[in-house]
């Protein structure tokens, strides 16, 4: 992949854009119709360098080598681990945001005690864009399988996409926005725009966006999010599509609510807790509800991250616990995963690992 950014908006002269990917790339998500896309193709962008469109679905992606372990800290919590696979790249997904700078850091351990660290901050703002300034990314993919294939796992729904997105910032709390897509939905080609606005008030600020495809299938949604605090957060949000197959979409409805908060003390490490109430309503007309609790939080030289998640759907109940661990003596990093079944007492998986840095270098 070839990639390349500039803060100061140099990039494609009259374009101005800030950032431009060759190759293996990612595509943001195109909101209420295609979740972020990989494969071979070409993107580009205007927006702010660490800019975050949209926070409710915000991931952390990045390359290295293959089979490395990789951690994500924010503000120096551990989130969560996992292991580099044969595309050579990693994501992160639906990582909790804070209002203002949000600070994480990626490290990656290698077989041989090799330990790269990366910082990238981000920034959560009220949605909002600059008055009288333009906001765009394009993007497309002649496939979305890697450029230099490393399995035999290629995609059979294969074939172009294309996206464009842009905002345009018409008052200081006022932002409005349009977005066409081309390219396969589940097992269907078809094209898609959308249109929406978001607005501020003070602490509350409001995104509504709607959605036609080709195929006369709609989706509408509204998500709102209120800053009681810097560190205090109630964020919600509602969304209905009609008109789409089971193997375009799996569900007509989505509808969740969210607090989550740091609390910090003078002589203790701080705790951030957040929790959730997902609903889903899926096309074959059955619903489910998720409750997750997240606790992030030090204990002595121990990192400790904490999820656990209720399921309900129909007459059935699920109870899962996820608990991440990260250590460091010495030269020295461990890290391990546990998951949980609480409604049975059973030890579903267990990982531990191990890295020792040999040197200096």
């Amino acid at each position: 992949t070839l990639r390349t950014e500039d803060d100061q908006a140099r990039l494609l002269g009259p374009l101005k854009a800030t950032r431009l990917e060759l190759g293996d790339t990612d595509l943001p998500a195109l909101p209420l119709i295609a979740a972020a896309r990989r494969g071979r193709g070409v993107y580009g962008t205007n927006e702010p360098i660490g800019f975050v469109r949209d926070g409710d679905n915000f991931t952390i992606s990045g390359t290295g080598p293959v089979g490395w372990d990789v951690e994500v800290y924010q503000d120096d919590s551990l989130l969560a681990f996992s292991t580099i696979e044969n595309d050579g790249r990693y994501q992160f997904a639906t990582i909790p945001l804070g209002q203002g700078l949000n600070n994480f850091r990626i490290v990656l351990y290698g077989p041989s005690g090799e330990i790269v660290a990366r910082e990238q901050t981000f920034f959560l703002g009220s949605g909002m864009v600059e008055p009288g300034t333009f906001i765009y990314d394009a993007g497309a993919l002649e496939s979305i399988n890697s450029l230099l294939p490393l399995t035999d796992t290629a995609s059979e729904n294969d074939g172009m996409l294309l996206t464009l997105r842009g905002q345009y910032g018409v008052s200081r709390n006022l932002t409005v926005n349009a977005g066409a897509y081309s390219g396969p939905i589940g097992d269907t080609d078809m094209q898609a725009w959308s249109t929406g606005l978001a607005r501020g008030f003070n602490r509350l600020s409001l995104q509504a966006d709607t959605l036609f495809t080709s195929t006369s299938a709609t989706s509408q949604r509204l998500n709102g999010q209120y800053y009681i605090s810097r560190d205090l957060q109630l964020a919600f949000g509602t969304e209905q599509a009609d008109g789409f197959t089971k193997e375009q979409r799996s569900t007509t409805g989505q509808h969740f609510i969210r607090l989550s908060d740091t609390l910090r003390f003078t002589a203790y490490p701080a705790l951030a807790y957040t929790f959730e109430i997902r609903r889903n309503e899926f096309i074959d007309g059955s619903p489910s509800r998720e409750d997750i609790f997240r606790l992030n939080t030090d204990i002595g030289a121990y990192r400790l991250s904490n999820i656990f998640t209720q399921t309900k759907q129909g007459d059935s109940t699920r109870n899962v616990n996820e608990l991440n661990v990260a250590t460091r003596f010495g030269r020295t990093s461990a890290r391990g995963a546990l998951f949980y079944n609480v409604d049975t007492s059973e030890l579903q998986t267990a990982d531990v690992r191990t890295t020792t840095q040999v040197s200096n270098r």
